[in-house]
């Protein structure tokens, strides 16, 4: 491994997609510094079977959680995966998405 890079935000969970491996799909609405707001997806392989377990015991369509998601990057490319996660909140009638982050300079 030459570097490894953990990035932790707020996503709301979209689906848990079975398989080998196991994705989880998230979205993450984003600010953009003219106002406008952008909806970020993501899908990531969720490798440690312990994570997996605990993913579907406590996160289901529509929850916001916290994830910690990793990319190892070595000479051969890259591979990026859910390390961790932790629930936030479980979903409120007629919210459908977190609150906005915002990117871009200030």
């Amino acid at each position: 491994m030459i570097r490894r890079e953990e990035v932790t935000s707020k996503v709301e969970v979209l689906d848990i997609i079975a398989g080998e491996p196991t994705y989880l799909l998230t979205a993450q609405r984003a600010a953009r510094p003219d106002g406008k707001v952008r909806t970020i997806t993501q899908k990531v392989a969720v490798l440690d079977a312990s994570v997996l377990h605990r993913l579907y015991e406590n996160a289901n369509k529509g929850d916001e959680i916290e994830v910690t998601i990793v990319t190892e990057w070595s000479k051969n490319g890259y591979s990026t995966y859910l390390f961790d996660f932790r629930p936030i909140s479980a979903p409120t009638e007629g919210v459908t998405s977190p609150t906005p982050v915002t990117v871009g300079a200030s």
